[in-house]
């Protein structure tokens, strides 16, 4: 149930429905094709899903049990936001739109900047 707020359903409202066109703008130009960071995106979250229940049992075995719960379910919000990230990026388009430059990255705020700054 809390991985469907996370990662919905093509039959449902999500981020498969998302196109680049629903944003403001004149002009759209996707980032997520060149360069490697969504494959960095995709290294971390093999990492984190790869590490998490090594840590666990290193934890609870060496440490305490109370820790190695803490610290799997921080690991597993970290997975959750690195997931919603991947998937983000390639849905957040950068945007031209009345003299200004819209820059969405991931999850993050857009970064508005006007054309006049750009040299």
């Amino acid at each position: 149930m809390l991985l469907h707020l996370y990662w919905p359903s093509k039959r449902g409202c999500g981020a498969n429905r998302i196109k680049p066109e629903y944003y403001n703008g004149e002009q759209h130009f996707t980032y997520h094709q060149k360069g490697g960071a969504k494959s960095n995106l995709l290294g971390f979250i093999l990492l984190i899903a790869f590490e998490m229940p090594i840590m666990h049992l290193v934890l609870h075995f060496i440490w305490s049990p109370l820790a190695a719960n803490i610290v799997t379910l921080l690991t597993i919000f970290s997975l959750v936001f690195f997931i919603t990230e991947y998937r983000a990026f390639s849905k957040r388009p950068i945007s031209l739109f009345c003299n200004k430059l819209f820059i969405r990255y991931g999850l993050y705020q857009p970064l508005v900047i006007p054309l006049d700054n750009v040299v």
